[in-house]
């Protein structure tokens, strides 16, 4: 949860003059972005997901250059995704993709799910790796 929320927050603009009120007076403005329900609750979800899945991988592997490639990735494909689609709103399957990204949204966060399932399933959120300890 702490990973999706991380998301959600504004980041700082560039005060023309910082006082020792500037912080406070940023602390309104960083969580304006969690006031949309209809886009934080799949975001959320989906984020959350995200997070677990990271963990699992460091947890497996025991090496966090995996969890930071793996993350990468997934921003990579997203930023490089964004510039060259167009996320169409009167589909009538628009309500799966997210509103803040083209992403997260209902679908990817079935997607991961999905996955968490399938590892679960099979066993693989056990143990963690022997080059961990």
């Amino acid at each position: 949860m702490f990973y999706a929320i991380m998301h959600y927050f504004e980041s700082a603009k560039d005060p023309e003059i910082v006082t020792w009120l500037s912080g406070l007076q940023l602390l309104p403005l960083m969580f304006q972005n969690l006031g949309d329900l209809h886009t934080i609750i799949p975001g959320v979800l989906n984020l959350t997901i995200a997070g677990m899945l990271l963990a699992w991988a460091y947890q497996k592997t025991g090496n966090l250059y995996f969890s930071i490639g793996l993350h990468m990735g997934w921003v990579t494909v997203i930023k490089a995704t964004i510039v060259t689609t167009h996320v169409n709103e009167d589909a009538a399957a628009s309500w799966l993709v997210g509103t803040t990204d083209g992403y997260t949204g209902w679908l990817v966060a079935a997607w991961g799910t999905l996955l968490l399932g399938i590892a679960w399933a099979r066993g693989w959120l056990g143990k963690p790796a022997a080059a961990a300890r």
